[in-house]
């Protein structure tokens, strides 16, 4: 193991949920900033970085992705499925991309987003069941398998790390979907939209799909509160 390896397992073991927060916070920031500059930038055009977006979303990313998740995976897990028995791994599995996943923790994600952006809980659970399929596709074909190698062979010091790394790209599908930004502060992520879902298979060339961009009702938050 790396000095940084021995370094990060022994204060992650010291102080888990200050490691973890940390860990998913510049996590999350990385993200967004590669989601707003080399993602959305050539879609829309040269527009100016937005610093409360990306503070916004690496809170959140440190809050939930890191301190919550650290809570589930290493603690709630644990003691609901004890022991190393592969079928309780598995069962872990399925428990956290069944409910965990859909049931909470995107659902969470855009009650948070919607707060943070002006909205209500019920502005961003409406958001999330107008996106609902899509969102939820993605997730599973992201995370069943990431999840299950989580649970199987990382250490538990280890598991944020790795879910951070996966869920590096995961999180720039989430930030590039449903934004934390005030929509009325940047007008053209409400008017337009990606409707179709990513595409995040790999093998598929540009021209196999036809991509539609059309008004969007789904993503607009009121500032009416």
């Amino acid at each position: 193991m790396s000095r940084f390896g021995r370094w990060y397992a022994k204060t992650y073991k010291n102080v888990p949920y200050i490691m973890a927060f940390g860990t998913c916070f510049v996590k999350g920031s990385l993200a967004d900033g590669v989601t707003q500059t080399k993602i959305e930038e050539p879609r829309n055009g040269a527009r100016k970085f937005n610093m409360k977006r990306n503070v916004r979303f690496a809170t959140w990313s440190g809050a939930y992705c890191g301190g919550v998740q650290h809570f589930v995976y290493n603690v709630l897990y644990s003691r609901l499925f004890p022991g190393t028995h592969l079928a309780h791994r598995v069962s872990a599995t399925l428990v956290d991309t069944a409910i965990h996943g859909p049931m909470i923790y995107l659902p969470t994600y855009y009650i948070s987003k919607s707060y943070l952006t002006g909205g209500t809980a019920t502005d961003g659970l409406n958001e999330y069941s107008g996106n609902l399929r899509d969102i939820v596709i993605s997730y599973w074909k992201v995370w069943c398998p990431t999840v299950l190698v989580t649970m199987t062979i990382m250490p538990m010091e280890f598991r944020i790390l790795f879910i951070s790394g996966v869920s590096l790209f995961w999180l720039m599908l989430l930030s590039y979907k449903a934004p934390m930004v005030d929509h009325a502060a940047d007008p053209d992520l409400d008017e337009y939209r990606v409707t179709e879902p990513l595409d995040i298979d790999e093998g598929k060339s540009d021209d196999s799909r036809d991509i539609d961009v059309v008004p969007s009702e789904n993503v607009h938050l009121q500032h009416t509160h």
